[in-house]
This record gives C-alpha cells, structure tokens and sequence, in this order.
C-alpha cells in the first residue's frame, strides 16, 4: 500500500485516545512499539533509529532471582537505561517461577507460595519507579507452555495481588493486562473472571491477536470482537493495547507479505480509535523479527517488515518526533563585534553601565545601581563579568518573564506564574525552558487548542511568521502522532530559522544593526551547538562595539508626532453614518459577535480571548462585504489575495490617503485589520455565515472610544 495513503488515517492515532484513559504525564502517546524482550544494544539502536517509542521488554523472576534473594539485574537495567537514554518507554511483563520457589525446573509451574512472586513485583515496581511506564503481570496464562496452574489460582494468587502490589509501590506507573493470547481459549474461560476479578486494577486492557488466520482482515474482525466482548462486560472505556502481533515468515508468508501485513495492521489501527497502541512481534526472533535474529548470517540486519515499519513512522514530511537531548552548551561565548570591551574612563564607563540599565532593564540606572557597577569596573572586574551581572539580575528575570508572557499569551503573567518562572531561571534554567514551558502551557493550549490552531501559533509566535503548507502538514504529523505540545515547541525552538531570527533581534535591540553574515554563521551556529540564547545578548553588551556605541553621546530625542487630525470623524456625512449603523446592527443581530475580538487581533497580535480569530475575521469580512456593497462602493476592498470575494484591507489608513475623501473608510475602521489571511479564505465561507453564530455580545462602549462620534449604543427592546 502507497505509505502517503496510510499516513492521513494513521495521523489520527494520537487524537482519539479511549475516553477511559488515564491521563499520565510523561508517557509517550506514540502507538508505535515492539516487543524488544532484552535485546542487545545494536538491535536496540535500529529499533530506536526507527522511530519505535516503546519497547515491551522481559522482567522474568525465574532469571532476575535464581537463588532466592540473590537479584541479578543487569541485563533489565541495561534495557531500562537505553530507553532512558532515548527518550523511549518501556512496558515490563513480570512473569514466570524460578526453581526455588516451584520445585519445579519448568518457569509455568505456579509458585508454592503466592507471597514469594508478589515480594519479586514490589522490587520491580520499587526499583524501576520512574524509570518503566507500565508494568503487567504474567504472560499468557491461558496457555499451557506459559501457566500450569489453574484459572482461579492466577487471579486470586497472582494476578489480583501482583496488581495491588505494583499501585502500592508505584502508583504513576500503568497497570497493564492480562495479556492472553488469541491462540488459546480465551474469552468466556478467562477474559470475562479475570474482568470480573480484577477489571478496576488494570489501566490498560493488553491482548496478543493471533487468531484470524493469515489475512490482516482476519486479526482485524477478531479484534473487533474482543472490543464488543470489552463493551458487553463494561470496560469499553478502557484503552486497548495490542501488545504481540506478527506473523512469521515461512512458505505461506514471505518477508514482503509481512512488511504489507505490518502496514495493514496500523492502517486497521487508525481507524479504530479505541485501540491506542500496538506492540509488534517481534523485534528480532528467527523468522517473526524486524532484524535478524542472533546468530544467523543477517543477525541485527533490517528486514523490509523493519523497513515498512521505519517508513510508517518517519517516511512522512515531518521533522523527526522528538528531538534528541541538546548537547551541553559550549563554555564559551559566540564572537563580541569588534572583541570584548575593556574599561576606559570613567565617563565613558558611566555612558556604558547606563546603556545596559536602558539595553536589559529598560529603564534609567539609579545613582547608586551606576556607582556599584562602576567601582566593580574599577577592581578590574571585565565588562563581561558586569553585563552578566544584570542578565543574571532578578529585575531582567522578571522583566524576560514578563515580556515573553505578553508575547506569547497577550498579557502580563499572574503572580503564581511570574514567581515560578522567575525561579527557574534562579535555578539555572534558561531562556528556550521559559518559552517551552508557556508554549507548553495550558493557557497557551487554550488560545490554540486543535493541533492545526497550535502547529500555525508556533510559526507565528516562534518564528514569526506564517506557516507553508508543506511544513504546516509536517508539524501537524508528529504533533498527532505523538501528541507532545512540548516536542513539537522545541522542535522550533531548536530551529536554525528561530537561531537566526534571535540573532538578528538581538543585534537590532543592542547594536541597532543587521549583523554581517560571518557574524551571523557564528552565533546561530553557537546557538545550534547547544549555546543559550542568553549568550547572544551577553556577547553584544560585553562587545567594543557596545561600549563605544554606548559611550557617544545621545542623539536629540525626534521631534513628538503631529497629533491625530480628529475633524474628519465631523466631516462623515449623516447618510453614510446612519447607514452604516443601520448595516452593522443588523449584522451584530443576525450574527452575534463581540466586537472588542475584531479589534484584538491588532492589540495582542492575533490572540483573541473569548472567541476565536477565525470566527472574528469571518464577521469582519462580512461586514466589510455588506458595506462595500450596501453603503458605500468606496469603503475598498482588497483583492490582491486571489479571493474574488475580496477582503478587508490590512491598513485602513493607506485607502484613507488614497482617498479625495476618506471618510467612507472610517466607517470601518474599527474592523480594518482583521483581514483574512490566504490559509483561511479557503475555508471560510462567506455564503454562508450562520456557520459562525454562537451566543456572543456586542461591546459598543469599544467601538465608541476606537471612533467617537461614530457609532452610538443601539437602542434594545
């Protein structure tokens, strides 16, 4: 099957988690996994570099304590710090008995004394708390060569305590079963006790589908099944896990028939939103494995089902899911222009101390703030060491706080959220973990909400401009594959086009020039090999170049702006501004929408507070339209957008001076900027706008104070 026909379907996985699901912090939604047993670390690298999120893996008590109370660790821990390493997760089956405990050299002998296994699970959970996702007790049970014990005796003295066990020593970790398998009896004999049983103890229902023959259509209406079977006994809910399913090559499956099998069974996946994640088997057993297996002449060598897999995962136009952890930021500072300052004379110090009050704090320096930093240039403390000394000051903490807030979020940060990011840049955190964490925020979530509305906020807020379609459709992939807003935000953050719009910024703000292109090259590539963006500004202050620049004296302040020329609000006629009122009331009525969001795209930049941008341009455009055509044909329209519907301009004000009489346009001028934008137009219908009613108000004291004199408060029965 064509991979850019799965994608668009597989896209959605993430999106529709089981209502029922737990929401849990740090686990990955990605629902690509494998079962990687414990796989040594050159088949746990390619299933990495595959893009395979989480790994189901082996904690067997029969080889972790073959003497009991002595615990052999080592190849689990191995495991576990991989997936730590790379950012994977990691679903641990707990299963099967040690001689010692049995009396029997077979692992699906039951233990003699229940105690013993739940002991083992309260070490597992205590020890890899934090560091293994879910955990689930035993494997199979329902088959012969994996449990000898009977039903009863599972869940009574295995299965319910080993559960209770691991949410006592581990309560943040996913409880996850019972993990049968379709190969056995299964529904009436075990499925429905085990739910009876224990049904409230699992967040996750696991199943291994292997019935249904050798078709992808065959697994998929068995798994159906068990879904209805889920449903009937009350815990459709729950999200359901397919934790092993494969099919092993051989005369009737080819290594190709298993690569399209692998596709099939995701592509069945994406539309059943019920089912969350799937753990495909395996990940390098003789002929079931993505990898060949150990010993033979490919061991650790991709098959095509390994090659599907990668390409189901990363062959879409997206960036890689997550970026892997940044290196540890260089020790030293991009390039100063012109080389770090020195100290020079007092005066020309004292021009230079207050540069960086105005520069970083925004503000005058205070005589005794001047005269500190002064006596600290004069014990030949660097200038480096004193413009570090105002970055690293509280003041430019809050002030940094507070600016990226109103940027990113329209206004300034409550209290609670000033001092608690505050303190992370005390304890060392820096700029790009302040930008992650309000990009990341629920308030932020909550200006954007759908994944379209986020990936476009990211391309404006972070890199300043609209997204292309290309790069739009990228994002949106790995942001519903995986789900994670804060990977997605870093992936921009780490950008080389978000390192050079910082560069360029920092140097207008500091040096009130572009920098050069080696200039430029050296700092974004500091920035790209792990520097602070804080280093940039730190580099510009402590330069000669700043000290000098700082050290002439000021330019005579420009001349104040001639005041706004008020009388044209005197000079609209009496007909246009009556039928414009007439026109607007009528819109407001039919189509309630409050006026002060129209407006709130020019104030905070694009971030309405109470009803969304696109419903706001709608109303603007319409009635924009409606006056164009029903008032007055001079109230302009630009087109220049390839919509024939046309559009509000982006600056009123440019028609007022095209205009002989520009009193037309300022029928509208409250509206005039809330222009639709090319991604839009496509989809907002202007035949038909009832799409865009909802309960709403019209502010009317707004429009009264953006233009007095022209709109009136309406009378209302």
């Amino acid at each position: 099957m064509n991979r850019c026909t799965v994608f668009p379907a597989l896209a959605a996985l993430a999106l529709f988690a089981a209502p029922g699901a737990r929401a849990q912090p740090g686990v990955d939604r990605s629902p690509f996994g494998v079962n990687a047993h414990l796989a040594g670390d050159v088949v746990l690298e390619r299933l990495a570099d595959a893009g395979i999120r989480w790994l189901r893996i082996d904690i067997d008590w029969s080889h972790v304590e073959r003497v009991r109370g002595q615990h052999d660790w080592v190849d689990v821990d191995r495991v576990v710090a991989f997936a730590g390493r790379r950012g994977l997760s990691v679903f641990g089956t707990i299963a099967y008995t040690p001689a010692w405990a049995s009396g029997s050299p077979d692992h699906a002998v039951p233990p003699r004394d229940p105690r013993d296994f739940v002991t083992f699970v309260r070490e597992v959970a205590r020890r890899y708390r934090g560091r293994i996702q879910a955990l689930g007790v035993w494997n199979e049970p329902n088959l012969r060569e994996f449990w000898k014990g009977g039903r009863a005796q599972f869940i009574q003295s295995v299965l319910v305590p080993g559960l209770r066990a691991i949410k006592a020593e581990a309560p943040d970790v996913l409880t996850c079963g019972p993990d049968l398998s379709s190969s056995g009896a299964w529904r009436r004999d075990w499925l429905d006790p085990i739910l009876r049983a224990a049904g409230p103890l699992f967040d996750v229902i696991t199943h291994h589908q292997y019935d249904g023959g050798d078709t992808v259509q065959g697994r998929l209406r068995e798994i159906d099944a068990l879904r209805l079977s889920l449903r009937l006994s009350g815990h459709g809910a729950r999200p359901l896990w397919i934790t092993e399913i494969g099919w092993r090559t051989g005369p009737r499956v080819s290594p190709a028939d298993q690569a399209r099998h692998l596709r099939g069974v995701y592509e069945g996946m994406a539309s059943r939103p019920w089912w969350t994640k799937t753990f495909w088997y395996d990940s390098h057993g003789a002929g079931w494995g993505l990898l060949g297996p150990d010993g033979a002449p490919d061991a650790g060598q991709p098959r095509p089902a390994y090659a599907a897999y990668r390409d189901l995962i990363l062959g879409a136009p997206a960036p890689a899911p997550a970026p892997a952890p940044a290196p540890p930021p260089p020790t030293t500072l991009p390039p100063s222009p012109g080389g770090l300052a020195a100290a020079s004379t007092p005066d020309r110090d004292e021009r230079w101390v207050q540069a960086l009050y105005r520069d970083l704090l925004g503000r005058t320096g205070e005589p005794a703030g001047v005269a500190a930093h002064l006596g600290d240039l004069a014990r030949g403390a660097p200038p480096v060491q004193v413009g570090r000394t105002f970055l690293d000051s509280e003041e430019h903490r809050q002030r940094l706080v507070r600016g990226l807030h109103e940027r990113l979020l329209g206004g300034p940060p409550d209290d609670a959220t000033r001092d608690r990011l505050v303190q992370r840049l005390r304890d060392g955190a820096e700029q790009r973990e302040v930008w992650l964490d309000l990009l990341a925020s629920g308030a932020y979530a909550a200006l954007h909400p759908t994944p379209d509305a986020f990936v476009r906020a990211l391309y404006r807020d972070v890199l300043g401009r609209e997204g292309e379609p290309a790069g739009v459709a990228g994002h949106l992939q790995a942001l519903l594959l995986d789900g994670d807003r804060r990977a997605r935000a870093r992936a921009f953050l780490s950008s080389r086009e978000h390192h050079e719009n910082h560069v360029r910024a920092a140097f207008q703000r500091l040096l009130q020039r572009s920098p050069g292109p080696a200039e430029e090259v050296a700092h974004v590539d500091h920035l790209a090999a792990g520097g602070r963006l804080e280093d940039v500004d730190l580099a510009l202050v402590a330069s000669a170049e700043h000290h000098g620049r700082a050290a002439a004296p000021p330019p005579p302040p420009p001349p104040p702006p001639p005041p706004p020329d008020t009388s044209v609000h005197d000079r609209i006629p009496d007909a246009v501004r009556a039928q414009a009122l007439a026109v607007l009331n009528e819109l407001v009525t039919r189509y309630p929408v409050e006026w002060r969001e129209a407006h709130a795209h020019i104030d905070i930049q694009g971030r309405p507070t109470a009803v969304s941008k696109e419903r706001a341009e709608a109303f603007a455009k319409l009635a924009a339209w409606e006056l164009h055509t029903r008032v007055s044909p001079r109230i302009g329209l630009n087109r220049k957008r390839g919509d024939p519907r046309g559009d509000l301009s982006m600056d009123c004000f440019a028609y007022k001076r095209r205009l002989d009489d520009p009193t037309d346009c300022l029928v509208i001028d409250y509206i005039a900027n809330a222009g639709i934008s090319p991604e839009y137009s496509q989809w907002l219908r202007m035949n038909d706008p009832a799409r865009y009613t909802a309960p709403a108000r019209i502010e009317w004291q707004d429009m009264s104070a953006y233009a007095p004199g022209l709109f009136v408060q309406p009378t209302r029965p």
